[in-house]
C-alpha cells in the first residue's frame, strides 16, 4: 500500500507541473477579415496603414476566386466574398507572399 501511495503522490505532483491551461480568445474570428489582417502587427509607426490597405485590396481583388466588385476594406472573406476555408488559406498565403508577412 505504501508503494501505491508513493506512486500516486509522485504522479499527482508530476501532473500538477505538466498541465497546461488552454484559453480561447472569443474576440477573434477563426477566419480573418481585412480589418484583422491590417490591424494585426501594424500598430507601430513604421508602416503606413493606407499603403497596407491598398496592397491587401490589390491582392484580394486579383485573387481568382473573388469578384473584385465585392472587395471592400471591411469585407468578410467567407460571408461577403463567398470563400470557403481553403480559399481563405490560399488568399492569406498570397498576401504573405506579396508582402513577406508571417503570422
Amino acid at each position: 500500500m505504501a508503494l501505491s501511495s508513493a506512486v500516486s503522490m509522485i504522479r499527482s505532483t508530476v501532473l500538477k507541473h505538466l498541465r497546461v491551461t488552454v484559453t480561447c480568445n472569443a474576440h477573434q474570428s477563426a477566419l480573418p477579415t481585412f480589418t484583422n489582417i491590417i490591424s494585426r502587427g501594424f500598430g507601430g509607426g513604421f508602416l503606413d496603414k493606407d499603403g497596407v490597405t491598398e496592397r491587401v485590396l490589390h491582392v484580394t481583388k486579383h485573387f481568382e476566386k473573388i469578384d473584385a466588385s465585392k472587395v471592400t476594406p471591411s469585407a468578410h472573406f467567407e460571408k461577403d466574398l463567398g470563400l470557403d476555408s481553403l480559399d481563405v488559406v490560399e488568399l492569406v498565403m498570397a498576401l504573405e507572399e506579396e508582402s513577406a508577412w508571417k503570422s
